[in-house]
């Protein structure tokens, strides 16, 4: 874990390495002058040569795609490109097409386009200086253009919510709207993914199933982009039941997925920052009590190995990584499980030492439910250490 989170949240000096062990990881075609031929189509009209093959000189097509345009045929369409055919040689052509022709200076964001038409609002080609947008449509619509091509029409990031298409615009990188959608993040990854390292660890809003939830993020560990959200129950509930609880929000019992992510769950656990949904301590290891990690089989598995899916691959979680520890705990065999004591409902037991290192953990049943906990926290699991 990284300095910016452990300053956040921590009220004291924590190690960064908290909660791990030792072993954890046209030029348009110019006919000739003298208006001769090579066995090529062409034509000539009052001695000018207007031949589509001329191998000395760049092809009509050439040109048009340079400039990008050679799918528009908006105007002349008396070529395959809708561009006259000495358009660019800054002799305007009228009979030929032309409405205009700066030569060189031909482009589709100037006053005389690529096309050699005048620029003009609704051309689809919007003209430096003049117009601010010009989709074609201008009609005032969402993401487009006003009608007279000098604004934007309403869209995403003009500082109102327009809906329904948006449901936020602006608000800083913290408030999770999104720049490019307007609307709020999902998880903690989405923002991290939209706004790179203006992202740090803090609290922010997402929505995952619509509504609005607070939840810390960790912008740092693996690359960033963890989220954390704290719950308090008014009595203990199983790992099933938090399950359910989580998913509520659109979010899964917390897993562990790395030795750095463990270590930020940790500072996560004991900061004060968050409010949790419930009444309850906004600070306490005991939100670590329980995680989403089961059993696949009953009975026997991992005995004597340590809790992580390379290890012990006989207990899963949601996205396959998992990480506990990278120790066994052999001096307190009976909080050292998994081992024969398992069953395909149950769960484990986390302890905590105060200073919020892992002292062991055990199978418990619970009717087939799991561990049991008031306090716990959920996840977005859209977040995995980089294999």
């Amino acid at each position: 874990m990284m300095l910016p989170l452990l300053t956040l949240l921590a009220g004291g000096c924590l190690s960064g390495q908290v909660g791990m062990d030792d072993t954890g990881m046209v030029v348009l075609s110019s006919s000739s002058s003298s208006g001769e031929t090579s066995g090529d189509e062409s034509s000539s009209d009052g001695g000018i040569m207007t031949t589509t093959e001329d191998p000395e000189h760049t092809s009509v097509d050439s040109l048009s795609s340079e400039a990008g345009t050679d799918s528009d045929t908006s105007g002349d369409t008396s070529s395959t490109t809708g561009i006259p055919a000495m358009c660019g040689d800054g002799v305007l052509q009228v009979e030929d097409g032309e409405a205009c022709d700066d030569g060189n200076a031909n482009a589709n964001d100037a006053a005389c386009t690529s096309h050699c038409k005048k620029a003009e609002c609704g051309d689809s080609h919007t003209q430096s200086g003049v117009e601010v947008c010009d989709d074609g449509e201008n009609d005032g619509s969402y993401g487009g253009c006003e009608a007279d091509c000098t604004a934007l029409a309403a869209h995403c990031g003009d500082g109102t919510v327009q809906g329904p298409q948006e449901k936020c615009d602006g608000g800083g990188v913290k408030s999770g709207c999104l720049p490019e959608s307007c609307v709020y993040a999902k998880s903690c990854k989405q923002i991290k993914d939209a706004f790179g390292e203006a992202a740090t660890d803090g609290v922010y809003t997402i929505a995952p199933l619509g509504a609005q939830v607070s939840v810390v993020c960790d912008m740092d560990a693996d690359g960033g982009g963890y989220t954390f959200l704290k719950i308090a129950e008014p009595g203990e509930v199983s790992a099933k039941t938090a399950e359910a609880a989580c998913a509520k929000y659109g979010m899964r019992l917390l897993v562990p997925r790395s030795p750095a992510h463990l270590a930020a769950a940790i500072l996560v656990a004991q900061s004060d920052v968050l409010t949790p949904i419930g009444v309850g301590p906004k600070a306490s290891l005991d939100y670590l009590q329980i995680f989403g990690i089961y059993p696949k089989v009953a009975g026997q598995s991992c005995v004597g190995k340590p809790l992580n899916n390379v290890a012990c691959s006989d207990w899963i979680a949601v996205g396959d990584v998992y990480w506990v520890t990278g120790q066994s705990f052999p001096d307190e065999p009976l909080k050292s499980q998994p081992g024969t004591n398992n069953c395909l409902g149950c769960s484990l037991a986390y302890y905590w030492n105060a200073n919020g290192t892992l002292s062991g953990y055990e199978s418990y049943f619970g009717n087939n439910e799991g561990w049991k906990s008031n306090l716990f926290m959920c996840e977005v699991p859209d977040m995995l250490p980089p294999m």
